[in-house]
């Protein structure tokens, strides 16, 4: 008789513990899908602007590789307080465009039309109109731009751009079925 109690209160813990897994899973999923319908806005110069790309935290000086075999450095700017113009919306509703501060930055472009845009940069290893491949170290991680007054540590701003220079999910980088090869090979300069 002890026996069976010791197997059954077994039994029912194991249940148990399946069972907080599926309802885990399920809200997981649930947030996941609401945290995907979110933009992050930042107030800045009393307005409001869509945080466009991701921050990822990673110590100062992790060396930066592009995203993919073979690209063409189309910027690279060195200066540390390097302003970039990006859409914002004003308190009264009005939509403007403020600068804001990414710092040193490197933007690559790719053969499927896309570019990458690494912002806060310490240190830059590239040249405008260089070809990078993807062991191709184009920077250093750091702390230039708006980052030194956010309190935030050292991170990678990453940022991904359509053929037409607006900004989308990082996360759907696989699902990009905007290719733009005349965009790539227009900015391709052959010796």
């Amino acid at each position: 008789m002890k026996v069976r109690t010791i197997a059954f209160i077994r039994f029912l813990i194991v249940l148990l513990l399946l069972l907080l897994v599926v309802i885990d899973t399920l809200i997981i999923n649930h947030l996941q899908k609401k945290l995907d319908q979110i933009t992050i806005l930042t107030t800045e110069n009393d307005s409001l602007r869509k945080h466009e790309g991701i921050d990822l935290f990673v110590p100062e000086n992790t060396p930066v590789y592009p995203i993919a075999d073979y690209g063409i450095v189309m910027q690279a700017e060195d200066n540390p307080h390097f302003l970039i113009e990006t859409e914002c919306k004003r308190e009264n509703g009005v939509i403007d465009t403020v600068k804001v501060e990414y710092g040193k930055i490197v933007r690559i472009l790719y053969p499927e039309g896309i570019e990458t845009l690494y912002a806060h940069l310490n240190k830059i290893f590239v040249k405008t109109g260089e070809t990078v491949t993807g062991s191709t170290k184009v920077g250093l991680t750091g702390l230039t731009g708006n980052i030194r007054r956010s309190g935030k540590p050292s991170h990678l701003h990453l940022e991904l751009r359509d053929a037409e220079n607006k900004t989308f999910n990082p996360k759907h980088r696989l699902f990009f079925h905007q290719g733009s090869v005349k965009n790539f090979l227009k900015n391709l300069k052959l010796e």
